[in-house]
């Protein structure tokens, strides 16, 4: 049970990192819409089972979710909280469909909603049972994930698309290992990668945004490998290293115990 004066204190903290913010608008809206009620109730627990001391900043906002920066006593860590709204509903549906682990929810948007925090938190430690570079996954609880924080005390790690590659070759073949491991060893397409959703982090890619992660059983995960490899196409051809899409399909379908570890 969560006292009043708790709360109170809570609705402080994160009205002052509201605050932080430059643009008092549009970016008030949205964090008025992240932190609903029983959003900040987790956010609570999150504070008295010592998981993490003080959310920060605001790192980043996405389709569905937003990232934030957060301390804790073992050091920084990251906060995704899933926006429980319809128009994240209807962006991960096509998602959902067709995945087992969605039947048994009905139209309960809310349930669906922190099962998709479970996905992502499944995935994550899939990716890294195989050795596939991505976030540590912490702890999930409701629509908020707990993960690595991946930068150093300046800034976050930045995205491939905001890096200039010394050799672009190289970093292209150590992504395709992670994303062959996923693939060949997680039994997982990843359904979103992107320039916007690798992190270049010590100068090494790591896979980010592994809520859409899907099974290769799933019946649209071939539609969504095509998408894959035709993001990573275009984007290194942006970066110097023309390669088609057809080379990168061939690149996946190699196993890793296969191809070598690059």
């Amino acid at each position: 049970m969560i006292d009043d004066r708790a709360l109170n204190e809570l609705d402080s903290r994160i009205d002052a990192l509201k605050h932080k913010d430059e643009d008092k608008g549009e970016a008030r809206k949205v964090l008025d819409e992240v932190f609903d009620h029983s959003t900040l109730l987790t956010i609570y627990k999150l504070f008295t089972d010592d998981i993490i001391e003080t959310v920060e900043f605001s790192i980043s906002t996405g389709k569905e979710a937003n990232v934030f920066f957060a301390k804790s006593k073992e050091g920084p860590k990251v906060l995704k909280i899933y926006r429980v709204t319809n128009a994240t509903f209807k962006t991960i549906t096509k998602y959902i469909v067709g995945d087992p682990r969605f039947r048994s929810l009905g139209k309960d948007r809310r349930r669906i909603l922190f099962q998709w925090a479970q996905k992502e938190y499944a995935n994550l430690l899939k990716a890294k049972a195989v050795g596939a570079r991505a976030p540590e996954p912490y702890v999930c609880r409701n629509n908020i994930l707990v993960m690595e924080y991946l930068g150093d005390k300046k800034a976050p790690a930045p995205m491939i698309k905001d890096v200039e590659l010394e050799d672009p070759v190289a970093v292209y073949k150590d992504i395709m290992l992670q994303v062959r491991r996923l693939y060949h060893l997680a039994d997982l397409v990843h359904a979103d990668l992107s320039e916007y959703n690798i992190l270049m982090h010590n100068e090494v890619p790591y896979l980010i945004d592994l809520g859409q992660a899907v099974l290769r059983r799933h019946p649209m995960a071939r539609e969504f490998l095509e998408r894959d490899t035709k993001n990573l196409s275009t984007t290194f051809r942006h970066k110097g290293y023309n390669v088609t899409q057809r080379q990168v399909m061939e690149d996946l379908l190699v196993p890793p115990e296969k191809g070598g570890e690059h």
